[in-house]
């Protein structure tokens, strides 16, 4: 007889999703009722298991998909302890008493391509919750980094596209910890972004028609997401990442 466990009764290991207990990703928790079959995260992960097995099998001769390599890159990413991950697509790393280090998700750098530009929001001192930090630019616009909370912007580092891009750190700043209790997502949050990351990716996959590596009027290839998608689905693919975020 299967054993019934009422909510109560469960356990971490009662709530893991199949793949996080299958180790396939590192985190994720089912809220399903472990319903699989109408499961778009289930449908996801079984796609990409799916693709990887056919480039084993039969051999990758058209290359990877820019939305696929976007979506590797996009499920490579892991929870980082070290972080305080907030909203707005920033995240804070502990220096000393209240002084932070502020700068991008690294979640949300696999969405950028042809960036021109990291141009400062031009604020100094004490910055308020929701004002301009920096806005990225690029062949296909701009999207705006905006604070989740109040703080005191000590000292900018850089606003080098690749330094910023790579690094991460775009200042150091000094903030109260009642303020990165309000600004801040949860690890279960921060999964769940992905998760729906991957679930936007995945929509594309299926409405778009297949012109990744090779495209049919001979054509040169198309090696990134603004370029495959168009400016302005490009730009409500970032807007909608902005906004859960």
């Amino acid at each position: 007889m299967t054993e019934i466990k009422n909510d109560n009764n469960r356990t971490y290991q009662d709530l893991q999703c199949i793949w996080m207990s299958s180790q396939v990703v590192d985190y994720k928790l089912c809220d399903k009722s472990f319903d699989c079959e109408n499961c778009q995260f289930d449908k996801v992960i079984r796609n990409l298991s799916v693709e990887t097995k056919q480039k084993n099998y039969y051999g990758d001769t058209t290359g990877v998909s820019i939305l696929d390599s976007v979506m590797q890159k996009v499920k490579s990413q892991a929870y980082e302890p070290k972080y305080v991950y907030l909203k707005n697509q920033l995240v804070v790393k502990h220096l000393f008493a209240n002084t932070y280090y502020l700068g991008i998700d690294p979640s949300i750098l696999s969405f950028f391509d042809n960036i021109n530009l990291v141009k400062d929001g031009g604020h100094q001192g004490y910055i308020l919750k929701n004002q301009a930090l920096f806005r990225v630019e690029g062949e296909w616009g701009y999207m705006t980094f905006t604070s989740p909370m109040n703080f005191t912007l000590l000292d900018k580092l850089n606003l080098n596209p690749e330094e910023i891009f790579t690094n991460k750190w775009y200042a150091i700043i000094s903030l109260d910890q009642p303020e990165i209790t309000n600004a801040r997502i949860s690890k279960e949050e921060w999964y769940s972004r992905q998760a729906n990351s991957l679930k936007l990716l995945n929509d594309y996959k299926m409405d778009f028609p297949k012109i990744g590596a090779t495209m049919m009027d001979g054509g040169s290839p198309v090696a990134n997401l603004n370029r495959y998608l168009g400016k302005n689905e490009y730009l409500k693919l970032l807007s909608k990442l902005f906004h859960e975020g």
